[in-house]
């Protein structure tokens, strides 16, 4: 079985079901930019009207390919979502997202416009009434720049994290360090690395999301220093990774501030630096 099976398989048994009313593909496998690869999922909308129905009987699933792993999740939409591995390893993520007015509006109009307007492409629609413009087909342009209240808060954040990995790290609580620094640090690294690219290149400048293809948008002196914010689980490479992370972060801020002509809270961030460098010395 290949994903071109499935999505035929998916394809006729949704034709056959009278509640569900369209069933839409997102992600690399609708995209003419950056598209799939071999290890692409399969990501798809059915809009159905009544998602609970798919939620309380998964028996539906087997009537695409043996199941060896369903994940019952929830979008950022708070949609019902089923994760599942099917023979030979492909995996498909179904949202099951209510029927609320017409297809053109649930895909675009909706807290999935971020997905669909990168591409799609629709295997079923029972209502006939998706005409989609192709000048919708885009990126979504109304990204607002951080005032510099918000972009000081991303930095107070990111400079905290810093300091509870490093106060974990120095206390020997490995696992813990780790997480914050693979956790909540990386994610405000990453808006910073979004804000810094946005600052150097102009709003309009796609930074995708989630830190996909950061090659295409991530300042090539920047992305060099990436690998080194990672570490392994052993204490002498945390502090290597800390540090690192540390000259990123006041990379980042610096550089972003500058561009935008915000105030950068130099006074305290030196503060937390020398303590970070004195306590990681002893």
């Amino acid at each position: 079985m290949n994903y071109e099976m499935l999505e035929k398989r998916i394809t006729n048994w949704a034709k056959n079901q009278g509640d569900v009313r369209a069933v839409v593909v997102i992600g690399s496998r609708a995209r003419e930019d950056h598209v799939a690869d071999a290890w692409s999922d399969l990501d798809l909308i059915l809009f159905v009207t009544d998602p609970q129905v798919y939620v309380e009987d998964t028996s539906w699933l087997a009537a695409f390919g043996e199941v060896w792993l369903p994940v019952f999740n929830f979008t950022g939409a708070g949609d019902f979502e089923w994760l599942v591995l099917f023979e030979g390893g492909l995996k498909v993520d179904f949202i099951l997202a209510p029927v609320a007015g017409q297809l053109s509006e649930m895909l675009f109009d909706s807290f999935y416009g971020v997905a669909t307007r990168r591409g799609l492409r629709i295997l079923l629609d029972k209502n006939g009434d998706g005409f989609l413009e192709t000048s919708r087909l885009m990126v979504d342009p109304d990204w607002v720049q951080p005032d510099p209240d918000a972009f000081a808060a991303v930095l107070n954040q990111c400079w905290l994290s810093i300091y509870r990995a490093s106060s974990m790290t120095l206390r020997g609580e490995l696992w813990r360090a780790r997480a914050i620094a693979d956790g909540s640090l990386r994610h405000q690294l990453l808006q910073l690395l979004e804000w810094h690219a946005k600052a150097r290149k102009g709003a309009t400048l796609d930074t995708w999301y989630d830190g996909r293809f950061m090659a295409d948008w991530v300042d090539p002196q920047v992305l060099a220093l990436l690998p080194e914010i990672f570490a392994s689980f052993d204490a002498a490479d945390s502090k290597r990774a800390i540090l690192a992370s540390m000259t990123l972060a006041d990379r980042l801020g610096r550089q972003t501030a500058e561009k935008w002509g915000y105030p950068y809270p130099i006074k305290n961030q030196i503060r937390i630096q020398e303590w970070i460098e004195a306590a990681m010395s002893m």
